[in-house]
């Protein structure tokens, strides 16, 4: 594949947060426990992708310009 997959890794305490916020996320509408189970079972899979970006304390500006440093980092 010649895409790239990007993971925007945000601590899961505001995953859940904005999940439930929203009211958008019909997986996120489960218990708090399956929410996090579930989100645990599918990081290995997060993990491999082609950048990853940690979200932690970070706005929105900052997350963009770290995943800008390392897409032309890259390439």
């Amino acid at each position: 594949s010649q895409g790239i997959w990007i993971f925007l890794n945000t601590p899961f305490d505001v995953l859940k947060k904005r999940s439930l916020q929203s009211g958008k996320r019909p997986l996120a509408q489960t218990s708090p426990e399956e929410f996090e189970k579930l989100y645990k079972s599918r990081l290995p899979l997060y993990n491999q992708a082609s950048f990853i970006v940690d979200t932690a304390g970070l706005n929105k500006d900052q997350v963009c310009d770290g995943l800008i440093a390392k897409i032309l980092f890259h390439v």
